[in-house]
């Protein structure tokens, strides 16, 4: 049977402390390196910007290009590109629009912009395309970072709707002064 010495085993006992100590060291560093760039990330999506196209048909079925901004952050310097170009049964290129030629120098967290088209029906009696690719560039957050979202602007829903016909405040006084005149 072997004899250790007292100091031998204390040697032993705080080199196997202090290499748990590097190890608990190491895991320590990356586990909080981790929880930084996670927390960057965090921020870096709660200020940043998101813009979106999507098709708007109100309840009178006329139709437009909707670009809003559905994030947190302002989004600045927006261009958009539509695949193939916007068509429409009026007299007019929707291509021409300022939003689409110049592109938007800013939109603020919530902010819309709609850009008119046309009426539904009268669109499909043209056969005009019923997709349309959009790529909108922009840039924004803490860094003024760059993005790209691809939207699909679909018409194909809508084919087939009717226009709502819409009462009027006018057509309400008109009622009201037929009632005033049987009673009056």
């Amino acid at each position: 049977m072997a004899v250790v010495a007292v100091g031998d085993l204390a040697a032993w006992a705080l080199v196997v402390v202090s290499a748990g100590l590097v190890v608990a060291t190491i895991f320590y560093t990356v586990n909080t390196r981790r929880q930084v760039e996670e927390m960057r990330a965090a921020r870096e999506l709660a200020t940043a910007p998101n813009v979106i196209a999507y098709l708007h048909v109100d309840h009178r079925a006329i139709a437009g290009i909707a670009i809003k901004n559905i994030g947190n952050g302002i989004a600045r310097d927006i261009k958009i590109h539509i695949e193939p170009d916007l068509q429409t049964s009026k007299d007019f290129d929707p291509m021409k629009m300022s939003i689409f030629e110049n592109g938007i120098d800013a939109l603020v967290p919530g902010q819309e912009i709609l850009a008119f088209l046309d009426v539904t029906n009268a669109y499909f009696k043209q056969e005009l395309p019923v997709r349309y690719d959009t790529t909108i560039d922009f840039s924004g957050g803490i860094n003024d970072k760059k993005y790209r979202n691809h939207c699909v602007v679909d018409f194909q829903a809508y084919k087939g709707l009717m226009e709502t016909p819409l009462k009027t405040v006018h057509e309400l006084v008109k009622a009201v002064e037929e009632v005033g005149k049987k009673i009056g």
